[in-house]
């Protein structure tokens, strides 16, 4: 079974840069990216190689279901608030061709998104192999008070301050 490998844009970029790693993906599997990566090539040299090999890659967007699983998911780690929106439609799109027996592979230099990966069990890589070791999840801290408390709340649950600093710790999973 061949492999889908999902880009962000870093990754994309890179490839677009790096035509040898491109080729042996492709020999490999298939490429799929969502239409906010694609959006997101802004450069002329990347968007026309892009545009040129287009046939070769799939732009396939999640369906609202994994978009709203995956913001969901997001807000459980507290990195919903660092994730663009970008990164969460690559996250998606990952969780949904997993969620059809789809050998995947999420290939991204973005720490935050390795996070959300490994948190979410997708497999995950990148483009020059420097990956995580270990997931973080993200709380926030009272500048006030020094209650730590979920990142998804607004306010601090103990005084109400909304002056807070984001702190990450070890994630048992």
């Amino acid at each position: 079974m061949k492999t889908y490998y999902v880009l962000d844009t870093s990754s994309l970029l890179r490839l677009i840069r790096d035509q040898d790693k491109l080729l042996n993906i492709l020999q490999d599997g298939f490429i799929a990216i969502t239409k906010e990566v694609y959006e997101e090539i802004k450069d002329r040299s990347s968007r026309l190689f892009l545009n040129a090999i287009i046939d070769r890659i799939s732009i396939i967007n999640p369906s609202p279901q994994f978009r709203r699983e995956t913001m969901r998911r997001a807000r459980d780690i507290g990195c919903h608030n660092v994730l663009s929106k970008t990164d969460l439609s690559v996250v998606a799109l990952a969780l949904e061709l997993l969620s059809r027996n789809y050998d995947v592979k999420l290939l991204t230099e973005d720490f935050e998104i390795q996070n959300m990966c490994k948190f979410l069990k997708i497999p995950y890589s990148s483009v020059t192999d420097k990956v995580i070791k270990k997931i973080l999840k993200t709380f926030k801290k009272c500048l006030v008070c020094g209650e730590t408390y979920e990142s998804s709340l607004s306010a601090c649950p103990n005084c109400g301050s909304l002056k807070y600093k984001l702190i990450k710790t070890r994630a048992d999973n």
